[in-house]
């Protein structure tokens, strides 16, 4: 990961995410502004073929690692679902008071003509709000490609929103 100024300008060294042999694909970040950290989420598995998860790490406004890496959802553990877990995407919050939390939304491949959207809360700590995921939409159709607006807007904690989007595939039968 590389820092950024307010003119693009890199500042401090490449901070690393992750150096264990797991394979990070398709890492996204946000920003909780209140603790000056970020989560990067990313697509993990063992040597890059399934099964597939969504993990994290937490950073601090220096690129400093904060907490090793976790698992956000994981087929295996206590209340995760089944499936590869793909494609995630994460959203911040720019308030300076709380709560506050990371919002991190992906597919999940219950089989092979399935594909759902779900998502889960993160605490600036890394903790999960929840063990089980909350569904976006787990119908039994084909949706595809999440991605969550990058804050929930500068209101207080009643009036903010996430925005998911996602693909659905049509089938005519």
């Amino acid at each position: 990961m590389q820092r950024l100024d307010a003119n693009l300008v890199p500042i401090g060294s490449l901070s690393i995410v992750d150096s264990s042999f797991d394979v990070w694909q398709g890492a996204k970040i946000a920003n909780l502004r209140l603790y000056g950290k970020f989560l990067v989420v990313a697509q993990v598995s063992v040597d890059a073929p399934a099964p597939y998860w969504i993990a994290g790490r937490i950073m601090d406004n220096t690129g400093a690692l904060t907490t090793g890496q976790f698992d956000i959802e994981r087929a295996g553990v206590a209340q995760h679902l089944t499936g590869d877990k793909l494609r995630p995407d994460v959203g911040g919050d720019p308030l300076l008071f709380g709560p506050t939390y990371f919002t991190v939304v992906w597919e999940r491949a219950f089989s092979v003509n399935d594909h759902d959207v779900h998502m889960k809360q993160v605490t600036d700590t890394g903790t999960l709000r929840s063990a089980a995921p909350t569904i976006v939409d787990n119908s039994t159709g084909y949706e595809s490609n999440p991605s969550i607006s990058k804050t929930d807007g500068p209101g207080t904690s009643p009036q903010q929103r996430f925005m998911v989007c996602y693909q659905r595939t049509f089938s005519p039968t």
